[in-house]
């Protein structure tokens, strides 16, 4: 029997999934550490593996910022560069989680090459030799995301994939999915120059999607190689185990773990959390844990709390609002009365620093990946707390708000006329056609 949720799971589990998180050498002394404490920990740790960290981070986080400008400016332009944006979002993960400075350098490298190319749709089909999609990734983890992505859009549709996906064998059984993940989720930087964060929650996205939205899950079932019908299944209570025992009692939140001189420490993830959340639909435990600590992390720089570069995004405050949108049955009045006064000034912000008179979204290279995503982010905010419609509003009742449907309307001819690919765009435009009958 498919379990129906991770709270079901827990109660079944917890013994079993806390003793084997031990014997797999977790063993944690404290609570999830304040974000301010664990960014430091990760630098000083890679400062361990390479004494000129921040001087090689600053150098190619330069160059890495100068060429995203370039390829937002290209893309706002009307040009399709799928290739560069791939090739771009691998050097991004480079940069952000790891010290191989060489393999960063390479990628820029190309990168900047790829400019040159006008043609690359090819970077957006599925390829025949494993069926996966993200011909210009190199590492699995970012071609799995892509393939996911593709299948969802097809699955949507009622379509099948080309092509079969051929498992390479390290992620196709429930006992190798729990040792990959395990693997990830505990970084040792000092030792291999790399915090796994990325990939882990690359990977957990991914996974969340596969076992259990119901439509990828039955899809899949029926395009990957595995030996039979029920692999997907054990993979699935594999997965399920995994966050059982990976979600922290005292935080109710996901995130990354750090092993410094012997011992784990914990984050507190909020892209992480949101993502288990929302896939599961809440169906998770601890909600007076995640509610206090969203709560507390409201200053913290992401991904330990809400901010970048000390303000608000569209992305992070748009996870923050399907967290309380899961969590509003769990919360008390008190806790709700924080929770409207919250939406209202990220509501208010976002309206007023986000969106130019012509309908486009502001892009923040140094957060974002791409305009499309600045667009889905910043129309899934205004979406999830009712901004166009009265039934949405979880957090409050009231009359409509004044300009909504003109503002819908400008947004969505603006991103007409940008003609932006992937699934971001076209997360954006279904929302806008929810949104916009009247345009």
């Amino acid at each position: 029997m498919r379990p129906s949720s991770l709270t079901g799971f827990y109660k079944r589990k917890r013994r079993l999934c806390c003793a084997v998180f031990v014997v797999l050498g977790c063993l944690v002394a404290h609570a999830a550490e304040a974000g301010d404490r664990i960014r430091a920990l990760i630098e000083e740790q890679f400062v361990r593996y390479d004494p000129d960290f921040r001087a090689h981070r600053e150098k190619y986080g330069e160059r890495l910022a100068a060429l995203g400008k370039r390829l937002a400016e290209f893309e706002a332009q009307g040009r399709k560069l799928q290739c560069s944006k791939q090739i771009f979002l691998e050097a991004k993960w480079l940069h952000r989680y790891t010290a191989h400075w060489d393999d960063l350098a390479d990628k820029l490298d190309r990168l900047e090459l790829s400019f040159k190319e006008d043609e690359q749709s090819f970077a957006t089909r599925q390829l025949p030799t494993d069926g996966l999609w993200g011909a210009c990734y190199e590492e699995r983890f970012l071609r799995i995301s892509a393939s996911i992505d593709a299948l969802g859009a097809l699955f949507a549709k009622g379509e099948k994939p080309r092509y079969r996906l051929r498992s390479d064998g390290s992620l196709n059984t429930g006992k190798k999915l729990m040792v990959r993940l395990q693997d990830l989720l505990v970084s040792d930087i000092a030792r291999s120059g790399v915090n796994h964060r990325g990939q882990l929650s690359s990977l957990l996205t991914s996974i969340s999607q596969g076992v259990i939205k119901p439509y990828i899950r039955d899809g899949l079932v029926g395009v990957l190689d595995l030996r039979s019908d029920s692999t997907l299944e054990h993979i699935g209570e594999a997965f399920r185990f995994f966050l059982a025992g990976a979600q922290d009692p005292e935080t109710g939140y996901w995130g990354a773990w750090y092993l410094v001189n012997g011992k784990v420490h914990k984050s507190v993830d909020l892209s992480m959390t949101y993502h288990i959340v929302s896939y599961t639909k809440g169906k998770v435990e601890h909600w007076p844990e995640i509610i206090a600590t969203t709560f507390e992390i409201e200053s913290k720089p992401y991904p330990y709390g809400w901010r970048h570069q000390g303000r608000y995004n569209n992305h992070n405050i748009y996870d923050v609002a399907r967290i309380y949108k899961f969590g509003w049955p769990h919360m008390t009045e008190t806790q709700r009365t924080t929770a409207r006064a919250q939406i209202e000034a990220m509501l208010e912000w976002s309206l007023s620093n986000t969106i130019g008179p012509h309908g486009t979204f502001v892009h923040d290279p140094s957060f974002s990946d791409s305009l499309a995503d600045e667009f889905y982010f910043g129309v899934s905010f205004l979406d999830v707390v009712g901004y166009w419609q009265p039934k949405r509003r979880f957090w409050r009742q009231g009359p409509d708000f004044d300009g909504a449907a003109a503002l819908c309307c400008r947004i969505s001819r603006r991103l007409s006329v940008l003609t932006l690919d992937g699934w971001a765009a076209r997360g954006a435009e279904e929302k806008l056609e929810r949104n916009c009958s009247s345009c």
